[in-house]
């Protein structure tokens, strides 16, 4: 009868809920941190790609954009520039204006 009037009692009662708070706490606390870590994987793994595809990766690589000058639209079919044009070539650092000498098709 007295460990029922002990189990019963309000201290007792609140130190079980404690407890058992604390362990939801450190359970919640457990898989938000996982859950964060997988995210974050998720993340790293978009920003490489995103990383790999930009243009100044491309161009670091040895490759250039070219446009037409004063224009700044992009070339992208030798069509497009006509023999004399001037033309601005981007590359991975700085830029070169040039003129059209020749095209080939």
């Amino acid at each position: 009868m007295t460990s029922k009037l002990k189990m019963l009692n309000p201290i007792n009662i609140l130190q079980q809920y404690r407890q058992r708070i604390g362990e939801l706490t450190r359970n919640i606390i457990t898989h938000i941190n996982h859950l964060l870590q997988i995210k974050e994987n998720g993340f790293k793994t978009v920003i490489s790609k995103l990383e790999a595809l930009s243009p100044l990766s491309i161009l670091s690589r040895g490759y250039s954009i070219t446009f037409l000058y004063p224009d700044s639209g992009i070339i992208r079919e030798s069509s497009v520039a006509k023999k004399g044009v001037k033309i601005k070539t981007k590359l991975f650092k700085g830029s070169l204006i040039s003129t059209v000498e020749e095209i080939y098709e």
